[in-house]
């Protein structure tokens, strides 16, 4: 195990259990909501914008990672792999997992709300306490469509979430508890699904046929939206735009994502996200 790595996940497993030292002994997180705050939120046109699109990505990936990992569990023994693994090869794919997602942006502040995040809580149990929360996000049918965001539930935090009576007639804080469990649950999906893409990863003898796999499909999915009225591209169209490219002025979520494996196969790792985002 990378000896920086591990020095960098004490250091966030420390902060987060200290940020919960304090969270432990609120009643609520509508006590340290300010009033004002909440009203703004409320009356906020961008809020709402924001949570909607919070929400759809959130299903995306979500379904995604549904209905990649009820085939795997089906099919390729994942359950089995997973737990054959020895302990500290099993943390330095969960490490791996947490790095990755702690690069995003804002994971930072989302991960406060994730007591049940750090390396310690998912290696437990040899390994079973990573299965569970996998299997958290696996809807009832194998082809179940998520339309609202699978909560992974915690005691603390769901108690921290809730809110009294006189709390849930104010609307303002509703939303604030809303964009909070938002968090939560984007900052999990999205730690369980790199730490699943790693465990592939650390599992291949070589990347290459994952690489032109994912390199095809990418290639095949931006070709078929170019316009060839005027040569543009899904990402960046050409003006005057054809009616085409009018359709598909930005990167579609599900292009992005496949993107995104497409790098995790061939381990381009000098990409960033924000260089990602930037070409849409």
């Amino acid at each position: 195990m990378h000896t920086s790595r591990q020095a960098w996940d004490d250091a966030c497993t420390k902060d987060l259990e200290d940020t919960w030292k304090i969270y432990a002994r609120l009643p609520s997180m509508a006590t340290v909501i300010p009033t004002g705050a909440a009203a703004q939120l409320i009356n906020s046109d961008e809020t709402f914008l924001y949570m909607l699109e919070e929400t759809r990505m959130i299903c995306g990936l979500q379904q995604d990672l549904a209905k990649w990992a009820s085939r795997r569990f089906a099919e390729d023994g994942f359950e089995r792999r997973w737990k054959a693994l020895a302990a500290g090869d099993r943390k330095n794919v969960i490490l791996e997992g947490l790095y990755r997602t702690m690069c995003l942006p804002d994971m930072d502040d989302r991960r406060n709300f994730c007591p049940d995040s750090t390396s310690e809580y998912l290696t437990s149990q040899n390994g079973d306490a990573f299965l569970r929360m996998l299997k958290e996000f696996l809807p009832a049918g194998r082809n179940a469509v998520i339309s609202e965001p699978i909560h992974i539930p915690h005691p603390i935090v769901d108690r921290l979430l809730t809110l009294s009576p006189a709390d849930e007639a104010k609307p303002g804080l509703k939303v604030a508890i809303q964009l909070h469990r938002s968090q939560r649950t984007y900052c999990l999906t999205t730690i369980v699904w790199n730490t699943c893409l790693a465990f592939v990863r650390s599992e291949s003898n070589t990347l290459v046929y994952g690489a032109f796999k994912f390199s095809v499909l990418v290639r095949r999915e931006r070709n078929s939206n170019v316009c060839e009225d005027t040569k543009g591209t899904p990402r960046r169209p050409a003006e005057p735009a054809g009616t085409k490219c009018r359709q598909i002025s930005q990167c579609s979520s599900e292009r992005l994502r496949l993107c995104m494996l497409e790098m995790w196969y061939i381990g381009e790792e000098s990409r960033t996200w924000t260089q990602i985002t930037s070409m849409q």
